[in-house]
C-alpha cells in the first residue's frame, strides 16, 4: 500500500501543475502520510491528508473531482482499494 500511496501523492502533484492554470489560486497539499506499526512489516493500510485551497469554486470543484479521479485511477491500477472519507471544509 506504501508504494501506491506514494505514486498517487506523485501523480497529484502532476495534476496540479498540468490541469490548474497558473492563474487560478488552488493548491493541493498532501501533508501527512500514516502507514505501519513496524519497520519490518509492510503495512495493511495507508492514509493520507492534506488539504485542497482555492479562490474559485470552479477551481475548488476542479481540484476535488480531479483528486478522486487521480487517486481512484492510481489504486485501481495496482488493483488497490481505495477507501476511508472525504472530508470537506469551507
Amino acid at each position: 500500500p506504501l508504494p501506491v500511496a506514494c505514486e498517487i501523492v506523485l501523480a497529484l502533484q502532476s495534476f496540479v501543475s498540468r490541469e490548474i492554470p497558473a492563474t487560478d489560486a488552488g493548491v493541493l497539499s498532501v501533508t501527512q502520510i500514516h502507514g505501519g506499526t513496524a519497520n519490518n512489516v509492510i503495512a495493511d493500510s495507508v492514509r493520507l491528508q492534506g488539504t485542497l485551497r482555492a479562490l474559485s469554486a470552479r477551481t475548488r470543484e476542479a481540484l476535488a473531482a480531479g483528486l478522486r479521479r487521480v487517486a481512484e485511477g492510481v489504486a485501481r491500477a495496482h488493483r488497490a482499494r481505495l477507501g476511508g472519507r472525504w472530508e470537506e471544509f469551507r
